[in-house]
């Protein structure tokens, strides 16, 4: 088919689409035939575009490899310079923080009124950006609104049990889907 027939017929589908109304089975047959045609018109507009794609992927994987060996090397370089700055850097900052704290531990123990900054060391072109993670987790004394629920495997439950599984606090339903066979 060619591309215009296939336009063609998606416009007269996605017309009469449009103008569809279900009261009776006779009207349900309808949109059942209807679909069958969208399914027929799907297939052959994917049939009609493989042979395009598939050259495309291939070019465009072809050149991402090309780019992919090119790029690594320096990427790794890139990350291998970042990771030694960063490590340097934590370490300085949490010798400046520590530097600090005892200068403010002495001047509030000898009842001074005083200002303390320690001068931060600097780089031009270098930007320190602070990231905050989670270094460990005590699960006995975390609050149970940091436990995440798992809805994939609720879900796979409600599935295979089809509404006769019991889960504290969960409820279990269902929809009926619409689908076609050729």
């Amino acid at each position: 088919m060619e591309e215009k027939q296939l336009v063609d017929q998606s416009k007269s589908i996605i017309e009469q689409s449009k103008e569809l109304v279900i009261f009776e089975k006779a009207d349900n047959e309808i949109a059942t035939g209807l679909l069958k045609l969208i399914l027929n018109a799907k297939k052959s507009i994917k049939d009609y575009w493989r042979e395009p794609k598939e050259k495309a992927h291939q070019a465009h994987k072809s050149v991402t490899a090309k780019e992919s060996e090119m790029l690594n090397p320096i990427l790794q370089a890139e990350k291998a310079i970042k990771d030694k700055i960063s490590s340097y850097i934590t370490e300085v900052r949490k010798k400046e923080m520590e530097t600090e704290a005892k200068l403010k531990e002495k001047a509030k123990e000898s009842d001074v009124k005083v200002e303390v900054k320690v001068e931060k060391e600097k780089v031009v072109g270098q930007i320190a950006k602070e990231v905050w993670f989670v270094a460990s987790v005590d699960k006995e004394t975390l609050p149970k609104e940091y436990f995440v629920i798992d809805m994939d495997r609720l879900d796979q439950i409600a599935k295979s049990e089809k509404g006769k599984a019991v889960v504290p606090g969960v409820r279990f339903d269902f929809r009926l889907r619409a689908e076609t066979r050729r």
